[in-house]
């Protein structure tokens, strides 16, 4: 007669670290019966005629495997067994429980108070930049101990053949900044503009143009004010009123090149300016080229900025020189076939 085996095996899941519970077992039904013993968590043995079936209790948060396919248990979460004619493995696993994380709870942030520096440490005697020019511009010895504590550029460290061209900007007049810019992208030459608030307020589409054209936008403050003569508060707003309008015009912040109007600075301003993130520009070139009624002969003009030029040099013209900007054409050519490249400060 065939023998019916029944193995009921219980699986627990593979993250829990206890023991498995007992085996459900079915024994083997002797040759001679027709009967089976069944083995219950408990111990209790059940006598099962061949033919028949019986019922197996689930614990909770178990399913059950048939010949690996998963049972439907009722809603006692019991499983009946009809007319065993042949042989089953059943299969019992833990059902895992997913558990949340742990909520992590993050410390409070502790936000520190704002940098409070004393700046009356700091000197702060009026002072007009200056240089002394020739085939290579230079300062004095007690200005060059006064500024190397800061983060000042007046000409950059270099004995490449490069010039830098910088412009600055406080008013518009007769439409030279549209036709410099023309200039420039005919020549495939970048500028520094250092433009003031009120500028900015006044020609937003000029302002937007240099940056789109690849120029660099710089700080040369929103009203204009000597940095020597303000509190410092007045000064700290000064630059970051304009920073904002730039900001706001944009999408970008404005450059961190700051430029001292009237090239007034004082120990406290260097200070202040390189506090805010600024790098104050100087120049080691410039020329009396902004009275809009009193503008140099072009001729004059072009010959005395050629004369001054030496590596690393940064030159200063305004944007509102008729003369300046007759002979830009002529100056970038010339800059050029003296073999000089013309960089851009950043």
């Amino acid at each position: 007669m065939k023998k019916l085996l029944i193995i009921v095996l219980l699986l627990v899941s593979c993250q829990s670290n206890q023991q498995p519970l007992a085996h459900h077992i079915i024994s083997e039904r002797p040759n001679s019966q027709l009967q089976f013993n069944i083995t219950s968590f408990d111990g209790t043995k059940t006598t099962v005629n061949y033919g028949e079936g019986f019922i197996l209790a689930i614990p909770e948060n178990h399913k059950v495997f048939i010949n690996d396919q998963e049972a439907q248990l009722d809603e006692n979460n019991e499983l009946s067994i009809q007319n065993i004619t042949s042989d089953y493995i059943i299969r019992i696993e833990e059902i895992p429980v997913v558990e949340e994380p742990p909520v992590v709870e993050k410390p409070p942030i502790v936000e520190e108070p704002p940098k409070v520096v004393d700046y009356s440490q700091y000197s702060n005697e009026d002072l007009s930049w200056w240089y002394r020019a020739g085939t290579t511009a230079t300062i004095d010895s007690g200005i060059a101990n006064l500024i190397s504590g800061f983060d000042v550029l007046w000409k950059v460290d270099t004995t490449q053949k490069i010039v830098y061209l910088t412009m600055d900007e406080g008013y518009e007049y007769l439409d030279n900044t549209s036709r410099i810019l023309d200039i420039a992208k005919e020549k495939n030459v970048k500028i520094t503009f250092f433009i003031t608030g009120s500028y900015l307020d006044r020609q937003p589409n000029l302002v937007l143009r240099m940056l789109q054209e690849g120029h660099v936008v710089a700080n040369h403050t929103d009203k204009h004010l000597r940095a020597p003569s303000i509190t410092t508060e007045q000064l700290k707003e000064d630059i970051t009123l304009l920073e904002n309008k730039y900001q706001q015009l944009t999408g970008q912040p404005i450059a961190s090149l700051y430029r001292p109007p009237e090239g007034g600075y004082s120990e406290r301003s260097l200070a202040i300016a390189e506090d805010l993130g600024y790098t104050t520009v100087f120049w080691s070139f410039a020329y009396r080229d902004w009275l809009t009624d009193d503008q140099p002969d072009p001729a004059e003009a072009y010959q005395f900025i050629m004369n001054q030029l030496h590596p690393g040099a940064i030159l200063l013209i305004h944007a509102v020189s008729v003369t300046n900007v007759e002979i830009l054409p002529d100056l970038i050519d010339g800059i050029r076939d003296q073999g000089y490249t013309i960089g851009i400060l950043r």
